[in-house]
């Protein structure tokens, strides 16, 4: 099934917290315009170790998705839709939206 389970769905080790750490809940990440485009899914559970914050989510989705990447700089992310700082602590049940800036004329 690929890295990420569709959202209410298992997960694979990608979604699992890194070096063994375990897991103390789970997490919904959206992705919404280009983000959605490269992951292929508009959301995926995620397990999330103690003292996880959007950073090190990030980190993580970067090495699943290494086109995500360039996107990192221009993110706006929301946890609980209030946009929130990379240092911001998880906790389990949150919901991480990742918006990409969005191209007009």
């Amino acid at each position: 099934m690929g890295v990420f389970a569709k959202q209410g769905g298992g997960g694979d080790a990608a979604a699992k917290p890194p070096g063994g750490q375990v897991a103390v809940g789970s997490i919904t990440i959206r992705f919404f315009s280009r983000a959605q485009d490269v992951v292929g899914l508009p959301s995926v559970r995620w397990e999330i170790a103690d003292g996880e914050t959007i950073a090190s989510i990030l980190d993580r989705l970067d090495a699943a998705f290494p086109e995500l990447a360039p996107l990192r700089a221009s993110l706006l992310v929301a946890v609980n839709y209030e946009y929130a700082a990379p240092d911001r602590a998880l906790a389990h049940g949150d919901e991480v939206a990742l918006i990409p800036p969005v191209q007009g004329g």
